[in-house]
C-alpha cells in the first residue's frame, strides 16, 4: 500500500480546516486518505484520532467564525470549573454564537446564543467565553446544587488559590439578567447561596446540602491550631466542636489514610468530634448524611427551631 504524501506545512502536527488545505494545494484525494480523521465536518486530524479534550477544542476551532466562542460545559472545562462526572465524558463541544450571526451546526458541536455581555478571552489560546458568562450558561446543564459549587470555585480558586471571579460581579451579573430568563431562578438561589472557602467540589455539595436542609453554617477550610499542630478541617462548626471531613476516593491511599488518622487523633485529642463522609454516602444517601451531621451537633448543644429535612427536588450527582 502507498504511504500518503506528505502534508505541506505544519499540518501533519496540528488539527487544520479542509478548506484552509485546499487553499494550499493540497489535493481532495489526500484528505480523504486513511491516515486522516474528520472530528467535525471540514477539519482533519492526523491519526490515531487522540481523545484530548484541549486537541478537540483546537480541531473545531479551525472553523470557528469571528466571534463564536466556546461556553458552557465546554468552556467549563476549559476554565478548570468542577462539572459531574458525565461532563468528562461527552463528546459534544459547546459553543456560543456571536450576535447577529446563526448557530453553528455541525455534528459534535450544540450551539448556544451568547449570554448578554459575554466577553470572549483566550484559554491555552483558544477563544472562551469569561467565568461568569460561562457560569450563567451552565444553568441549562446543571443542577442548582452544581451551579452552587461552580460558583463556589470561581470565587474560592482550586484548593483555595487562583479565585477566577468576584463574588460582587457574580451578583450584579445575575442581577442585570433580565425577568422571564428561562433559568433565572437557579441562578439568583445559587448566586445567594454560594460561599468561598470550599477546595471542591464535593466539599461544596456537602456544605449546600446540610445548611439547605436546616444545620447552622460552617467555617471553610479554616485552620486551627492544636498544641503544636495546624489542622484545616473541610467543615467547621467551632461552637459545637464538630468537623465534618470529606474522604474522596484518594483517601483510600495508605499514605493520606495514615494522615487522615493522625489528624482524627488530634482532633480526638481536643475533644473536637469529627463526621466523616464518602462518596458514596454523599452522592447516593444524602439524606442520611444530613441525618448523621444533624444528630452529631445536636448531641453537641445544638438546638433546631424548626425540622431538618432534605429540601425538595434535590439532584446530586457525582
Amino acid at each position: 500500500m502507498r504511504r500518503p504524501a506528505p502534508l505541506p506545512g505544519d499540518r501533519a502536527d496540528r488539527p487544520f480546516a479542509v478548506r484552509e488545505a485546499l487553499e494550499a494545494g493540497v489535493p481532495a484525494r489526500r484528505l480523504r486518505a486513511s491516515d486522516l480523521a474528520a472530528p467535525f465536518h471540514g477539519t482533519r486530524i492526523r491519526r490515531p484520532l487522540e481523545t484530548d479534550f484541549t486537541l478537540w477544542c483546537r480541531a473545531l476551532t479551525t472553523v470557528l467564525r469571528r466571534g463564536d466562542a466556546f461556553t458552557g460545559p465546554t468552556a467549563a472545562r476549559l476554565w478548570g470549573i468542577p462539572l459531574p462526572i458525565r461532563f468528562v465524558t461527552e463528546v459534544a463541544l459547546h459553543v456560543a454564537h456571536a450576535p447577529g450571526t446563526r448557530q453553528l451546526r455541525r455534528k459534535g458541536v450544540v450551539g448556544a446564543a451568547r449570554v448578554i455581555g459575554a466577553r470572549t478571552l483566550a484559554v491555552e489560546g483558544l477563544p472562551v467565553v469569561d467565568p461568569v458568562s460561562c457560569w450563567i450558561d451552565l444553568a441549562r446543564s446543571l443542577s442548582v446544587g452544581d451551579l452552587v459549587a461552580a460558583a463556589d470555585f470561581l470565587i474560592t480558586g482550586e484548593g483555595g488559590v487562583g479565585a477566577v471571579a468576584d463574588a460582587g460581579e457574580l451578583r450584579a451579573r445575575v442581577a442585570a439578567i433580565p425577568r422571564g430568563h428561562r433559568n433565572i431562578r437557579a441562578l439568583r438561589v445559587a448566586a445567594s447561596e454560594m460561599r468561598a472557602g470550599s477546595w471542591s467540589r464535593p466539599e461544596s455539595v456537602l456544605r449546600w446540602i446540610l445548611v439547605r436542609s436546616g444545620l447552622p453554617e460552617p467555617e471553610l477550610n479554616q485552620a486551627i491550631r492544636i498544641g503544636g499542630r495546624l489542622v484545616i478541617p473541610d467543615l467547621h462548626w467551632p461552637e459545637f466542636r464538630l468537623v465534618v471531613e470529606y474522604d474522596g476516593a484518594h483517601h483510600g491511599e495508605a499514605g493520606q489514610w495514615a494522615q487522615d488518622l493522625a489528624r482524627s487523633e488530634v482532633l480526638a485529642d481536643a475533644r473536637i468530634r469529627v463526621v466523616h463522609v464518602t462518596a458514596r454516602q454523599l452522592f447516593g444517601d444524602p439524606a442520611m448524611v444530613v441525618r448523621r451531621v444533624a444528630r452529631r451537633l445536636v448531641d453537641a448543644g445544638w438546638r433546631a427551631s424548626y425540622r431538618v429535612e432534605m429540601p425538595e427536588n434535590v439532584v446530586l450527582e457525582p
